[in-house]
């Protein structure tokens, strides 16, 4: 009898030990978080923040790397949310950081997430809350004498290259056009966003008024809805004065240069603003809406799920 207790308590402690082995991962394995190196002020660009990199479901699964990061970045990445979402003190939008975080193997992009919650919560001390608020957001809407838009032209198919022929040549850099907009190669769809000062500058080929709305979401930190009924895509060029996450972005003292770009190509030829250039002011958004594209933008009030800081620390502790 006591052969068969003492057997069955050793083997209640395998299988425990074989249940947190099958746990699923918390933590990286290992982080580094270093004060992000801005350029030398005046050496001829804005700064470009290269983004987060790697991860489950990406080229390289085991690592993630992100240059210039904030830390309401990684708050949005760890609770799900978008910028607008996030309240707290203003240098969650300041301090940026250089981050390389070694993620567990057989890990899922599902269980990153929980990972981040808990790097936050060991290196910055990060205590949150959710709660619901009213927050302000845009609509938008076709203006009274309709929209002033011009409608892409159908895409080209790419060139067909023989199975055994010779890969087909690099693009090269992208030159810019009258308006001071990147002219993408072979007719191809493509954005680009340029940081002046005082002025925010969107030029876009074969893009619908639905993406337009999601990416302005990003850059003035409140949502944008599209109520326009417009399903075509089109071609356009918009001039703004930055506000909310677009104002950060342009950094002390306002430099410009190229911010951001999402584009069908290498970046366009020199950091400064050259054709198409305008020396006045830039409008407010509302008014570049209606003006620029023939759409009525509204600000507004709606609901929102918002993540509350309760508490972190400005400085994270040591790696």
């Amino acid at each position: 009898m006591l052969r068969i207790a003492a057997t069955g308590i050793l083997l209640f402690f395998a299988n425990s030990a074989g249940a947190q082995n099958d746990a699923p991962p918390t933590e990286f394995e290992v982080a580094s978080i270093k004060p992000f190196v801005r350029p030398t002020p005046g050496a001829g660009r804005a700064m470009v923040f290269g983004g987060r990199r790697g991860g489950p479901g990406n080229g390289d699964p085991g690592q993630i790397n992100w240059n210039g990061a904030t830390v309401k970045n990684m708050i949005m990445t760890a609770y799900g949310v978008k910028n607008y979402q996030v309240s707290g003190p203003s240098w969650l939008d300041e301090d940026r950081y250089t981050i390389a975080a070694k993620v567990p193997a057989g890990a899922t992009k599902e269980q990153v997430p929980l990972m981040w919650q808990n790097l936050l919560a060991d290196r910055f001390g990060l205590k949150v809350h959710r709660e619901t608020r009213e927050i302000p957001i845009y609509e938008v809407t076709v203006a009274k004498n309709g929209p002033k838009l011009k409608e892409s032209d159908p895409e080209p198919p790419p060139p067909k290259v023989a199975p055994d022929g010779p890969p087909p040549p690099p693009l090269g850099r992208l030159k810019m056009d009258a308006d001071g907009c990147p002219e993408f190669p072979g007719g191809r769809g493509g954005t680009s966003m340029m940081m002046m000062p005082g002025r925010f500058r969107m030029c876009a080929k074969d893009m619908t008024i639905a993406n337009l709305a999601q990416m302005l979401t990003n850059q003035l930190s409140r949502p944008v809805i599209d109520k326009t009924g417009l399903t075509g895509k089109y071609d356009f060029k918009l001039e703004f004065e930055p506000e909310g996450q677009a104002a950060m972005m342009m950094g002390p003292g306002g430099r410009g240069g190229i911010a951001s770009a999402a584009q069908s190509g290498p970046p366009a030829e020199g950091g400064a603003p050259g054709p198409g250039m305008n020396t006045e002011p830039a409008p407010p958004i509302t008014e570049a809406f209606q003006k620029q594209l023939g759409l009525k933008m509204e600000a507004r009030k709606a609901p929102a799920d918002i993540v509350v800081v309760e508490k972190i620390e400005r400085s994270p502790v040591d790696n």
